[in-house]
């Protein structure tokens, strides 16, 4: 299965976490995708599963609260999208936004690219 991979990390230094996560569109095609650690574990969001353009939250990926929101194009096969994080604050469902108040932000793009071979539907669903 291929892996969305997160590139072109660009904001304050949490964006270094982010290195290595990945989405995978489960079923492909399905315009439902979860998230992913560098260790292909997955990292439970709300909502989930995460579909394109719609503000979703982690706060259980290396004690940070996070919000993301990114737009994926299955024809072009690359995305991107806004990221925030906060240390010891929940960041909410807002949409991510680049502001004085929210000094870890930044943007991503998104490559698709071949996997690790596993069959991620299980983890998935095992953490839906």
């Amino acid at each position: 299965m291929d892996h969305i991979k997160f590139k072109d990390i660009k904001g304050g230094h949490d964006r270094d976490d982010l290195e290595g996560c990945y989405f995978a569109e489960i079923p492909p095609g399905s315009g439902e995708f979860y998230l992913f650690a560098a260790d292909n574990s997955p990292i439970e969001t709300e909502p989930s599963p995460v579909t394109n353009n719609t503000p979703f939250t982690f706060t259980t990926y290396r004690k940070l609260s996070w919000a993301l929101t990114m737009d994926y194009s299955d024809e072009k096969q690359h995305g991107h999208g806004k990221w925030s994080a906060q240390h010891g604050k929940s960041v909410g469902k807002a949409r991510p936004s680049i502001s004085d108040d929210d000094p870890e932000s930044g943007t991503f793009q998104l490559q698709n690219g071949p996997g690790a071979g596993e069959d991620l539907s299980a983890s998935a669903s095992a953490s839906a």
